[in-house]
């Protein structure tokens, strides 16, 4: 934006500057030829009568104060454009799309999108990142169960729901969250009662919630299309 208005300036300044020219050529006077003669040739300076140079200051004076005026109230009109433009490009606080139905669950500095839309766990990473945000990350047994029990009472038939823990790509008991936070096979994140996880020892494996048991993470083969999207985003 900055360098924008100072092209404007410049072609402001450009557009004044042969305005004052035409001004000063009025009648035939060749001011300009005049003044560069001199410069080459001295002598010529006294030929010209004190007559015409009192007929070029009283145009050149009020041509210049113009000028002036005309590039300080410029110069102000593009400091407001600037302004205006900052303005309208800040960016919002937090990353959360507008448009949605999004829920607070809580004073975590999140929301959610939960879409109710199936697919595999590539799948929910695509459709999330399509909407600025990324897969559900729970980092604790309050959030897990903030999301575990929204999920069980607002969604009925609905029981499963991917988060971004993986261990795509790394050693079969490396699971890490969609920012690269590690969670441990042993953390409490995942569901003892059932103990899990228990698929990862087979290759790839992907984490979701599943509210038709007790509150913990699941992990199964990603390609699994049965979960349900689940999003997040900071606020």
């Amino acid at each position: 934006m900055r360098v924008f208005g100072e092209r404007v300036l410049a072609r402001t300044t450009h557009v004044i500057a042969i305005s004052c020219t035409l001004y000063l050529y009025k009648d035939g006077d060749i001011f300009f030829q005049s003044h560069l003669a001199r410069l080459l040739q001295r002598d010529q300076f006294s030929r010209l009568s004190q007559t015409h140079h009192r007929k070029m200051a009283s145009r050149a004076v009020p041509c210049f104060c113009l000028l002036a005026v005309l590039l300080s109230t410029a110069a102000n009109v593009i400091q407001d454009v600037a302004q205006v433009a900052e303005l309208a490009t800040e960016k919002p606080k937090g990353d959360c799309p507008e448009g949605l139905n999004l829920v607070t669950l809580s004073d975590n500095g999140k929301k959610y999108y939960f879409p109710r839309r199936r697919g595999n766990w590539n799948d929910t990473k695509k459709f999330c990142e399509a909407y600025a945000m990324h897969m559900a990350s729970p980092k604790n047994r309050e959030e897990l169960t903030l999301l575990h029990n929204h999920g069980k009472t607002t969604f009925e038939g609905v029981t499963e729901w991917w988060v971004s823990l993986t261990n795509d790509g790394r050693a079969k008991d490396d699971f890490r969250l969609h920012d690269g936070e590690r969670v441990a096979v042993n953390s409490t994140l995942w569901n003892k009662l059932e103990q899990e996880p228990d698929q990862y020892l087979n290759g790839r494996s992907c984490a979701y919630i599943n509210t038709d048991s007790s509150v913990g993470l699941w992990d199964y083969y990603c390609i699994n299309s049965d979960p349900n999207f689940l999003c997040e985003c900071t606020i």
